[in-house]
């Protein structure tokens, strides 16, 4: 096995995940990026190579659907075939659907859902009993990329905010199993990001002024800040992490305030 750090980086071909194998990238990790899109791939590789660093880290693409049912089989394979000890698992692949639960196409929903927490799930399992087991002397990480809709029931993102709160509760009940093993677990939970995922999820229109698409684009923050924090939580003491003033305050009302006060609120922001 090669002793260089690894990173492993589900959905790493745009937004949040590209700026993340950037940034472990331009540090020295050797990268394994998974994605469904090859083009993506293709595009964040040659990204990469352009910046012609001294010491070039191996950047190891597989296009795969994460919701296939023998994607972690492949993932597995895939590793060992180009014999590459992952020392951080990056959970980040996913995606939202902005609508009424009952007026949103099922098959998307049930892809997202697979998505969001099949996924996220199965490959923590694969990973954390490969790390559990690996023989490099190196620590071992894995972080998953949640979200602030994690914090609170929100409609018309009904099934997305749930399955987010999965992602949280799950990352910190896995951190207390997995310490006694010497794995880390992380959460970062992002705000609105200037990332695709706006649009995938339906709110690319952001021309009308007060509608949920025009605050979103513009509170929207960089995919580099989240970036940032997923790399400097390698090796810290917090467990979920938030990123940004305006997020970190939501993540405080919502930790104190009742419910009672905070959900009629979220349903007039979501509603427009």
């Amino acid at each position: 096995m090669n002793s260089q750090k690894s990173v492993l980086v589900t959905g790493g071909g745009s937004g949040i995940g590209k700026e993340i194998c950037k940034r472990f990238y331009i540090e020295g990790y050797e990268l394994v990026v998974v994605s469904l899109d090859a083009s993506e791939l293709e595009a964040l590789q040659n990204e990469l190579l352009s910046l012609k660093m001294t010491n070039s880290s191996p950047i190891h693409c597989l296009p795969l659907d994460l919701t296939d049912s023998n994607a972690m089989h492949k993932i597995a394979d895939f590793c060992d075939r180009i014999q590459c000890d992952i020392d951080i698992l990056i959970n980040n692949a996913g995606f939202g659907l902005h609508d009424k639960h009952a007026d949103l196409n099922l098959d998307q929903v049930s892809s997202m859902l697979n998505l969001n927490i099949l996924a996220v799930s199965s490959l923590c399992h694969l990973f954390a009993n490969r790390m559990q087991h690996s023989k490099t002397p190196t620590s071992k990480t894995i972080i998953n990329i949640g979200s602030t809709t994690a914090f609170q029931p929100i409609p018309m993102l009904a099934a997305y905010a749930a399955s987010k709160a999965f992602v949280v509760s799950f990352s910190e009940a896995l951190s207390v199993e997995l310490k006694e093993n010497g794995i880390d677990v992380h959460c970062v939970c992002p705000g609105t990001t200037k990332t695709p995922f706006l649009d995938v999820a339906g709110l690319s229109d952001n021309t009308k002024f007060g509608s949920t698409a025009y605050i979103a684009h513009k509170i929207a923050m960089s995919p580099k800040d989240v970036a940032n924090l997923a790399f400097n939580i390698v090796g810290s003491k917090n467990i979920t992490a938030v990123p940004g003033l305006v997020n970190k305050l939501h993540y405080q009302i919502t930790h104190w305030l009742p419910n009672i006060i905070i959900q009629p609120v979220v349903n007039r922001l979501f509603n427009r």
